[in-house]
């Protein structure tokens, strides 16, 4: 690790690279089991973070930093530090019902049916319904699921202790086929 470097700074903070994502983010997960760093590049993470610090809530991540990466010259080099609680993956055993039911509301969000017809499911539907309103205020794209959309119960977790169901990723930056305008 090249001192001065992003990944430098974090390991001196207690954290070890775990995985990347993509080709935008870095994730990488403290020494103490009870955090996670991911870094990105994405506007939508961003953005994501600063909403979770702005509306603390049972569905959303608790943030406890972010930070801005700079270059050498301690300019911005485009990529975002977000520090927030670790979680855990939604049990094999409702992946599936968790991925029917957000393409289910991510259609009727988009007008496919009312959206009032659609139960909740582990509490989430009132935080799914304002990130997708969110979504379109920011000028982001939706990544929670739709009509001919991938499952997204990936971008959902659950916080150890509680139970409650989390939303980890819901947005996109510039990729308007996912996009909530559509």
């Amino acid at each position: 690790m090249l001192p001065g470097t992003e990944a430098h700074r974090l390991f001196e903070l207690g954290f070890d690279r775990k995985s990347t994502i993509g080709a935008t983010t870095d994730v990488f997960f403290s020494r103490n089991g009870s955090e996670v760093a991911k870094v990105s590049s994405m506007r939508a993470n961003l953005e994501y973070a600063r909403f979770c610090r702005e509306n603390p809530g049972a569905n959303f991540p608790r943030i406890s930093d972010i930070h801005e990466v700079r270059d050498r010259h301690g300019f911005p080099d485009g990529r975002t530090t977000v520090v927030c609680e670790r979680l855990d993956e939604v049990p094999p055993t409702e992946t599936e019902a968790l991925g029917e039911w957000l393409a289910r509301l991510g259609s009727a969000l988009q007008g496919a049916e009312p959206v009032a017809q659609v139960p909740d499911y582990k509490n989430l539907k009132a935080a799914v319904e304002t990130l997708w309103n969110e979504a379109i205020l920011r000028g982001l794209s939706w990544d929670l699921g739709g009509p001919n959309s991938d499952s997204k119960a990936k971008n959902v977790m659950v916080r150890p202790g509680t139970g409650d169901y989390v939303v980890i990723d819901p947005w996109i930056s510039d990729d308007p086929q996912h996009s909530a305008y559509a």
